[in-house]
């Protein structure tokens, strides 16, 4: 059986700098032009046009670019994506954002994941580890970032919500009514490192992996980390939220989470 062609969708708004080193990591990865093409959907940002995306994307196979006449937020941002993705041609979407690191092993990851409905490259730590393995490990819920999912999924969450807007937490209701396994890389294929929003609220207290490797991290995204929050990077993602409470807290990482 042929592997499944796969859309990527990048979603961007404003955060020029970011999407500066980000995509520098996505270069490092050889994305086979057979399997994979590109959407990079601009939600009408101010701080340039679709010609500043073209210079930093231009070179993903198949990629095509968009921008929308007014900004429509994050939400229907993502749904109008998703729309757009059922009436296409590909059998699985997978959903990035301008803020995040892909690791250059996210390849082997996907094939790993190939028969899973709904899977993820993100080990987020905002969302509980259900079960640990020795090459992912299982959730209940996961956000968009990094999600790896079936059309069919998708086209069940269309017909779900008809004309009605829907964010990550409906894919997560739909997988725990279907008794449906979530599973997630580990470590982590992709690292957050936007500090934007209610998530995110303070640099010790923001949406990251477990378990990315960060010898991958270069020194021009940890100075520009410094630069912009006044903390180092790798220490942020040395945090781990609290289960037993809303503040985050200093921790070791679980071992079996750890990158080989």
């Amino acid at each position: 059986m042929a592997p499944s062609r796969i859309l990527v969708v990048v979603t961007t708004f404003n955060r020029r700098q970011l999407i500066e080193l980000t995509s520098r990591y996505l270069r490092r990865i050889a994305f086979d032009s057979s399997r994979f093409a590109f959407v990079v959907s601009d939600d009408c940002s101010t701080e340039y046009g679709l010609a500043f995306l073209k210079s930093a994307y231009s070179w993903l196979p198949g990629v095509t670019f968009m921008k929308t006449s007014r900004n429509s937020g994050p939400i229907v941002h993502t749904w109008k994506l998703l729309k757009w993705f059922a009436s296409s041609e590909f059998d699985k979407i997978l959903l990035l954002d301008s803020d995040l690191i892909v690791h250059e092993r996210s390849i082997q990851c996907i094939d790993d994941l190939e028969g899973e409905l709904i899977g993820s490259l993100y080990n987020s730590c905002f969302h509980r580890v259900a079960m640990a393995h020795e090459r992912y490990c299982t959730k209940v819920d996961i956000g968009w970032a990094g999600a790896l999912i079936h059309k069919s999924i998708i086209e069940e969450l269309l017909s779900r919500h008809g004309s009605r807007p829907f964010d990550d937490w409906a894919l997560s209701d739909l997988a725990r009514r279907r008794g449906l396994t979530i599973k997630v890389a580990t470590p982590s294929m992709i690292e957050h490192i936007g500090i934007f929003g209610f998530n995110n609220a303070t640099p010790d207290h923001f949406d990251h992996s477990f378990d990315f490797p960060t010898e991958y991290i270069d020194q021009p995204t940890r100075d520009f980390f410094a630069k912009t929050h006044g903390v180092d990077l790798l220490r942020c993602l040395g945090t781990v939220p609290d289960q037993d409470s809303d503040l985050p807290r200093l921790a070791l990482r679980p071992a079996m989470l750890r990158p080989s």
